[in-house]
């Protein structure tokens, strides 16, 4: 069964999510995890600002299964500072989630 670790770093900007998810990633490295590091802004980047709604959310419902079919690895996910709760992430599902990673 493919199981995914999901780690969402939620932060305002600048104040070190992708440096961390970095440096979690090194450490997943060393200990030879496999791992993904899924950077939100980067699914975002659409011009002009019209036409960003919702696209960051569809693009990561769009290649979930891709991380799904890996099997098992962590997900880590900076993210800029938002009630991620409240977000609609449909299709982003693994089967189950665990609020306490």
């Amino acid at each position: 069964m493919n199981n995914i670790d999901l780690l969402i770093l939620d932060g305002p900007p600048a104040v070190g999510k992708s440096s961390l998810a970095k440096a979690i990633a090194s450490d997943l490295q060393l200990r030879e995890h496999p791992y993904a590091i899924i950077e939100m802004d980067d699914l975002a980047r659409v011009y002009p600002q019209s036409l960003k709604k919702g696209i960051m959310y569809k693009n990561l419902a769009s290649m979930w299964s891709n991380f799904v079919a890996l099997g098992d690895i962590k997900v880590i996910i900076p993210t800029y500072y938002a009630d991620w709760r409240t977000r609609n992430y449909d299709g982003c599902s693994s089967g189950k989630a665990d609020n306490n990673l």
